[in-house]
């Protein structure tokens, strides 16, 4: 038991980034409404039921705001979901459709922690090799993971799986 107190103290900062994790769709989703929604607004955009769209076949169901950004003959239609997950720009070379692209920057956003851990059981791992010679997974088995390693371990196991769980309750929480 007194082994597992000395990492008493980094179970808070774990439960946080875990947490972080779990509720990172909900603040993007904050930060667009009240960052980059006000900001959009200033530059010109239009709430997306308020005028019809250009290219309707090709704005999102749950549009929030389209912003339209020229440069000479070509010109780009910007939508944003209500949520601000999505954006999906639509490009017209004069009259003619030239391509659509969505980002999805939640996606990317819920991916920084879980790529961050994975790095560091990685780094964990090669250290574990470095440190015992052994190269293959039935030879580093043989060998118990230092504390350095299971202090890795107890931060990176955690938020991987926070990573790996966290798209099904969005699914589950969008309907």
């Amino acid at each position: 038991m007194a082994q597992y107190q000395r990492y008493a103290r980094h179970l808070p900062v774990v439960a946080a980034l875990v947490g972080l994790q779990l509720l990172a769709p909900w603040l993007w989703t904050g930060y667009y409404l009240a960052v980059e929604r006000p900001r959009l607004l200033r530059q010109g955009a239009t709430q997306c039921a308020s005028q019809p769209s250009r290219s309707p076949d090709r704005a999102p169901n749950d549009c929030d705001l389209a912003l339209t950004m020229a440069s000479g003959a070509r010109r780009q239609d910007i939508y944003y979901s209500r949520s601000g997950r999505d954006v999906t720009t639509v490009t017209w070379q004069g009259t003619t459709w030239y391509s659509t692209e969505t980002n999805y920057r939640h996606t990317s956003w819920s991916l920084v922690l879980p790529g961050a851990a994975m790095l560091a059981m990685f780094m964990a791992n090669v250290r574990k090799m470095f440190r015992t010679g052994a190269v293959f997974s039935w030879q580093l088995a043989k060998h118990p993971a230092d504390e350095v390693e299971q202090l890795i371990y107890l931060y990176a196991l955690p938020v991987f799986g926070a990573g790996m769980l966290s798209p099904l309750l969005w699914q589950m929480a969008a309907g």
